[in-house]
This record gives structure tokens, C-alpha cells and sequence, in this order.
């Protein structure tokens, strides 16, 4: 992963504020990660991805973090996103479902295999 945020880095400096955002407790414990895999496009659209470390999950800190992300995603410009996930990952996909994110199909990933693909829009009193 660091390799790819490198290149994005190199390819599009700007994209810096998109890429990571590390998810900290209020001790400076790390949790976790989330991100856009690149700055927005011409549509003003991005995907987005998170993680959180196995021992901090089942807290709601990816749900969190989503909500606060889509905030900033907005005031920033972003109007469409994306996300993917594993069929087998249920945490992952009821997350999205409840931030209103829409499965539109699937796709093979090369390191991940297969993952389902949702999506969902944002504009003024949307997120």
C-alpha cells in the first residue's frame, strides 16, 4: 500500500490531502486507516477505503470515521463516491449500507479477488 501512496504522491502531489488519514484514540493508540485511493477526478468522484485494527474493531470507529470523512469529502468537493468490498466482509458492507452507498455490481481485484462495488452521491444536505 505505501508504494501505490508514493506513486500517487509523485504522479499528483495535491492528492496529498486525499490519500491517508490515520484513526487515532484520544491516548495516540493507533486504530486504524482511511483514505481515497487517489485525489477526486473531473466528476468530483473518489474512492474510498478504511481500516481498522483487529483489536479495535466492534467500537464503531470505521463507522465514525466514514461519516467524518464523507463530511470532509464534501466541504472539499468530492459529489460521488466509491467503495469496495469483500461478499465476505458483512462489518464492511453494513457500513456502507447504512451511509446510503448502493451495490452497482462486483469486480476482481488482483490482490483481493472478488469485491462487491457500491456507490452514493453527495451534494448539499445529502451526507
Amino acid at each position: 500500500m505505501l508504494a501505490y501512496r508514493v506513486d500517487a504522491l509523485n504522479h499528483d502531489p495535491a492528492s496529498a490531502p486525499y490519500l491517508v488519514h490515520i484513526l487515532l484514540d484520544e491516548g495516540g493508540e493507533l486504530l486504524g486507516r482511511i483514505g481515497c485511493h487517489a485525489a477526486p477526478d473531473e466528476a468530483g468522484e473518489v474512492e474510498i477505503g478504511y481500516f481498522v485494527r483487529e483489536t479495535a474493531r466492534g467500537r464503531g470507529i470505521a463507522g465514525r470515521a466514514v461519516d467524518q470523512f464523507l463530511v470532509w469529502l464534501q466541504d472539499n468537493g468530492v459529489t460521488k463516491l466509491k467503495a469496495t468490498a469483500r461478499p465476505d466482509n458483512n462489518a464492511s458492507i453494513k457500513i456502507l449500507r447504512r451511509r446510503g452507498f448502493v451495490e452497482v455490481g462486483s469486480q476482481i481485484d488482483p490482490e483481493d479477488g472478488l469485491e462487491l462495488v457500491f456507490q452514493r452521491r453527495l451534494g448539499a444536505g445529502i451526507v
